[in-house]
Parts: C-alpha cells; sequence; structure tokens
C-alpha cells in the first residue's frame, strides 16, 4: 500500500488455475495497490486480483460508513473462475458492494463476482462469515459464525439454513 497510513489487513489469498492471485482484507484509509486506488470511508472490506506476474487487475471495496468494522476475511474461485469473498460488516449498518446495499440486519456477507472483477451478487448472512470454500460439485460453502456451515446457492447467494444446507464440522477449526 503506498496510499495510507493506518493499518490495512490482507486477511486470505487464493489461486486459480491460470496462476493469478486473489486477496482480501481491510482497510481504515485510502489504499493504493500498484496503480489501483481505493478511497477511505466507502466500506473497509476490500479484494483483488493479480495476474502471474503480480499486477493488480482489479481492486474493490464494499461495507458500511464505518470502515474499521468491515472485514474481508476469505477468498477463493470456483471452478468456472468465479470469486466468492467472505467477511463481516459493521453490525446493523446497511452496507454496499458495487452499489448493492446489504439490509442493516445482517453482519456477515457474502458477495460473488466474476473473474473480470464485475459484480454478480451479494448475500446478508445473520452471522460473521469466516470461510469461504467451494465443495467438489461447485457449491460455495460458508463458515457463518464460528460452527455452523452452510450451502449457498452459487446462482443468488442464498444461504440453504434447511437440514440439508447444514453441513457437520468447521472450515476453520478441524
Amino acid at each position: 500500500n503506498t496510499a495510507g497510513t493506518q493499518g490495512n489487513q490482507i486477511y486470505a489469498v487464493a489461486k486459480d488455475n491460470n496462476g493469478n492471485t486473489f486477496f482480501c482484507g481491510s482497510h481504515t484509509d485510502a489504499l493504493t495497490l500498484g496503480a489501483l486506488s481505493l478511497s477511505a470511508g466507502q466500506g473497509g472490506a476490500f479484494f483483488g486480483k493479480a495476474n502471474a506476474q503480480g499486477n493488480i487487475l482489479w481492486l474493490k471495496q464494499g461495507g458500511t460508513q464505518s470502515a474499521n468494522s468491515d472485514k474481508a476475511y476469505s477468498i477463493t474461485t470456483d471452478q468456472a473462475g468465479s470469486v466468492y469473498v467472505a467477511g463481516a460488516i459493521a453490525g446493523f449498518q446497511t452496507a454496499s458492494f458495487d452499489g448493492n446495499s446489504l439490509s442493516s440486519t445482517y453482519p456477515g456477507f457474502v458477495v460473488k463476482y466474476n473473474n473480470s472483477g464485475n459484480f454478480i451478487w451479494a448475500s446478508g448472512v445473520s452471522s460473521n462469515v469466516y470461510c469461504v470454500a467451494i465443495d467438489n460439485n461447485n457449491i460455495p460453502v460458508i463458515n457463518a459464525g464460528d460452527q455452523a456451515l452452510y450451502k449457498l446457492d452459487p446462482a443468488t447467494g442464498v444461504v440453504d439454513m434447511t437440514t440439508s444446507g447444514l453441513i457437520s464440522g468447521n472450515l476453520q477449526n478441524s
């Protein structure tokens, strides 16, 4: 980061089959990586993509006006190259990702972008989301809170809260 003076953090890194690197974290002030910049106060969760040579291809941010509480904890890609980011937002505040708002009733989120950084959907979750992974059927699975695993509909982001959507285990604490 060549812009900010505050403590900005990267929480997770993932690679795809083409050698691209995806990363996510939180920032509290201006953030510049390569030639791309993010402003302070427009959401503290950030995520992006770098090619195999380390050039930043795209950089996104989202969250609330209380950027200190917005965190992107986990990032992964599916077999088609779509990018999933999971995290937490400042409690009981409206969050926004690429102009798409999430209700203030959700402290957690999962967002999906295509490989070019274009927004697909945002889903609010009733607890912080600390991890997102893709199963062998190309279905996203999240660690909602500290212990519950749930499947997401990859087309809509709806969390499957039924018994069939709940999975035994924990992505964080195996």
